[in-house]
């Protein structure tokens, strides 16, 4: 009786342990068959989102290439350029967007503000793309955007007349002045637009200029309002037919500390012709 129980109890063992693989085997399947699936569902999931990052990519390829044709049209068609000097200008963006972080197409643009703005570029490829370059470098020590910082430059270069040469000395006074000064650059280009020409004429030139706005900022005259009251002192001073004395004379009836003008503009001056 014991030897029949026993043969039972070990046919029943056996039993359950193939009934143990089975069930192993068959959840080894099943987690098998899962990331089976769930490999799938990735695999084209990323096969998805690749395309159509792709897709994307290229669209905004074309986009960008369309838009750009379009401003080099529209340089074209302001400047007169076309062939080799449409190509020179075309290029000239594209190399100037390879070492910033702005586009070739921000480029093109600052160009045909700078050719509107300077008329005698429009002639002078060469000429142009200085001064973009130059209107490029303002943005960055500025901090303005390129199409501001294109037309406060020319705005500086047109009151003095000054060629495209000059560009790059014209950013550095800038720039100079409005960090050792209190008039930022939009301001000191709204003054000189007021009294520039007549600085010119009177033999003042950009860094004295610049220093007597910067001044006249300490004391809280700012912008065009700077610039009305340096021209009225030019025009009195170009008025008077006489010695130097008598001309100190009239500045003091502006109320002008001529010490004082004198000292901080040589002072400032000195600054800005060091750097």
């Amino acid at each position: 009786l014991k030897s029949e129980q026993l043969g039972k109890t070990n046919a029943e063992l056996k039993t359950l342990r193939a009934n143990i693989g089975t069930v192993k085997a068959t959840f080894a399947d099943m987690v098998q068959s899962a990331k089976g699936v769930a490999l799938g569902v990735l695999f084209a999931g990323g096969a998805q989102a690749l395309f159509q990052s792709i897709w994307a990519g290229l669209t905004g390829l074309v986009k960008f290439r369309n838009e750009f044709e379009s401003s080099v049209k529209n340089l074209s068609a302001i400047t007169g350029a076309t062939g080799a000097d449409l190509d020179f200008l075309k290029n000239a963006s594209i190399e100037l967007a390879s070492t910033g972080s702005r586009s070739a197409i921000e480029y093109v643009e600052a160009m045909k503000l700078i050719g509107s703005a300077k008329p005698e570029l429009l002639k002078d490829k060469e000429g142009l793309v200085e001064v973009t370059k130059a209107a490029a470098l303002l943005a960055r020590a500025s901090g303005l955007d390129l199409p501001d910082a294109s037309k406060r430059l020319t705005d500086a270069l047109n009151q003095y007349g000054a060629p495209a040469s000059e560009a790059a000395k014209y950013v550095d006074i800038l720039a100079a002045a409005a960090k050792y000064g209190a008039a930022e650059i939009p301001g000191i280009t709204d003054a000189l637009l007021e009294f520039g020409p007549v600085a010119k004429q009177s033999n003042v030139n950009m860094y004295e200029s610049a220093a007597a706005i910067e001044l006249l900022a300490e004391k809280g005259v700012k912008g065009a309002e700077a610039g009305t009251k340096l021209r009225n002192i030019l025009l009195t001073l170009s008025a008077v037919d006489s010695l130097p004395a008598q001309a100190l004379e009239q500045l003091k009836k502006y109320g002008v500390n001529t010490e004082l003008l004198s000292d901080k503009t040589k002072s400032l001056e000195v600054r800005l012709t060091e750097l």
